[in-house]
This record gives structure tokens, C-alpha cells and sequence, in this order.
């Protein structure tokens, strides 16, 4: 979470007090990828990524490279 807060402080944030981290916001993300079976793991040691959370990954990847977003 920190490492995402120092990077992107206005995204990880609370709306009112700008200089805390909301750990919520990632929190939410991970239980999504968590439940669509792409990522394994608990906040508390590490996520890593299923087979199909790495396939998912190659084709964001490929996607953004090809620069064909909406």
C-alpha cells in the first residue's frame, strides 16, 4: 500500500486529509481480482497471480501497447 501512495498519492488517498493513505481503496481491488480468481494470497504476506491473472495481465499488456482503449 505504500509503495502505491507514495506513487500515486491523489488515487490512495482519503478525499478530506490528502496526506493519509486509505488502504481501502486497494483493499477493494484485490478482493475483486481475489474473486475473480486472478490473484492469490492475504494482505497479509502477498498476492501473486493465478494462470488466469497472468493471462489477463499479457492482455492488458498487449492492449496497451496497441493503444486501442475505448
Amino acid at each position: 500500500m505504500s509503495e502505491c501512495f507514495e506513487k500515486f498519492p491523489d488515487k490512495f488517498s482519503f478525499e478530506n486529509h490528502r496526506q493519509w493513505p486509505d488502504a481501502r481503496k486497494l483493499d477493494r481491488a484485490l478482493r475483486e481480482l481475489r474473486t475473480r480468481g486472478q490473484i492469490k494470497g492475504d494482505p497479509q504476506t502477498s498476492f501473486r497471480l493465478t494462470p488466469a491473472g497472468l493471462k489477463r495481465g499479457r492482455q492488458l499488456s498487449k492492449l496497451f501497447r496497441q493503444e486501442k482503449l475505448f
